[in-house]
């Protein structure tokens, strides 16, 4: 029970995120550069009612009180549902949904934090990341990247346009950066890097 809320807050979380990074940010995520094909999340469609109802009775249940707009949230919900039951094309209902699923997942309590630390990179080598359990850091390309550290603020706004991207710091040569691990007080991050 305790692993799959987290799971759903992850989820959560993951999808809030992305939907943010890709309307503020279209070059950070480019679905044209990356050397692999984009991941296929299998048979479980997202970003659906149910999906988003899901999300939103999860953080109630779990939450009450806490979750103070979660009530709201449903009753949204309801009312984009039936414009998509009248018709499903509605731009208008899709743009609702899309909207709610962010706000719900942002009101999160335990997203009690205003600025997420990234790498910034382009992806034209992929991601970074080894795809596969038998590959090993080895296999990912050691030099010719385009990679820095920043934080991302603003980004719980009704706007996804209205984050802020803030590097802070540039690798000294085109090394890959990874392995990221903040202190506790926020105030230093270590980092795996290349140094030729």
């Amino acid at each position: 029970m305790y692993q799959s809320r987290i799971f759903l807050v992850f989820l959560s979380f993951s999808l809030a995120f992305t939907l943010a990074l890709q309307a503020q940010f279209p070059d950070l995520i480019q679905p044209g550069t990356q050397s692999k094909p984009w991941p296929q999340n299998g048979d479980v469609p997202v970003n659906t009612t149910a999906s988003a109802r899901r999300m939103i009775s999860d953080l109630v249940t779990t939450y009450g009180e806490k979750y103070a707009k979660g009530q709201e949230f449903l009753a949204r919900l309801d009312a984009i549902e039936a414009k998509l039951a009248a018709n499903a094309e509605d731009a208008g209902a899709k743009a609702e949904l899309e909207s709610l699923i962010r706000e719900a997942a942002l009101a999160n309590p335990l997203l009690d934090f205003d600025q997420i630390l990234v790498v910034r990179r382009n992806a034209a080598h992929g991601w970074g990341f080894t795809d596969l359990n038998a590959y090993t850091n080895d296999t990912i390309q050691r030099m010719g990247w385009d990679n820095e550290l920043a934080t991302i603020s603003n980004f719980k706004t009704s706007d996804p346009k209205q984050a802020v991207l803030t590097p802070f710091y540039r690798h000294l040569n085109d090394g890959i950066m990874r392995d990221l691990d903040l202190s506790f007080d926020g105030k230093k991050v270590m980092f795996s890097g290349i140094d030729k």
